[in-house]
């Protein structure tokens, strides 16, 4: 967002303030006020106490770039920049340095996610292991039981069978 300002003059200090007023509603993250350089006089009009004491209690940074490399004022004294080509050069210092954390970070992400998803495979692996091997005991102890129960019964039908046969060869 662009929020344009006096940077000279009897309105500076108003008009300053004003932009700092309308950047305060946008969604912004942080403020920069930068002017190239000029004469000592120009750059007078920025040395107001208001506008010092406004970006000192601003609810965002404010960094500034204001004239040249020998260029100082009362803005200065927050976050100032000897030029407005310092406060982009840190800007992008800044960008850089958040999306390298963001791809370490992601970096990260990726290999406790990786550790996670083989520790998970490998419980899943061990519980279908244990379910296949489970299932097949049971079945085997089932089986076992049949048999038993069948060869019960098997033995059941045969002595019966045998003392049918003894009580009709009696009854004869």
């Amino acid at each position: 967002f662009l929020a344009g300002a006096a940077m000279q003059g009897p309105d500076t200090a108003r008009s300053i303030l004003s932009a700092l007023d309308a950047c305060a509603r946008l969604p912004v993250d942080l403020v920069v006020i930068a002017r190239g350089g000029g004469s000592k006089t120009e750059l007078a009009w920025l040395d107001d106490e208001a506008i010092a004491r406004r970006i000192a209690h601003y609810p965002l940074p404010v960094f500034t770039g204001i004239g040249h490399e020998i260029d100082s004022g009362v803005l200065d004294a927050g976050q100032g920049f000897k030029t407005p080509t310092a406060v982009a050069e840190a800007l992008v210092g800044r960008f850089v340095d958040v999306a390298r954390r963001l791809a370490a970070g992601a970096t990260r992400l990726r290999s406790i996610w990786e550790l996670r998803r083989g520790v998970t495979r490998e419980r899943l692996h061990r519980a279908g292991t244990g379910l296949r091997q489970g299932t097949r005991k049971l079945l085997d102890q089932r089986r076992s039981e049949l048999r038993r129960a069948a060869e019960g019964v098997r033995a059941e039908v045969g002595a019966r069978l045998g003392r049918e046969e003894r009580r009709l060869a009696e009854g004869r």
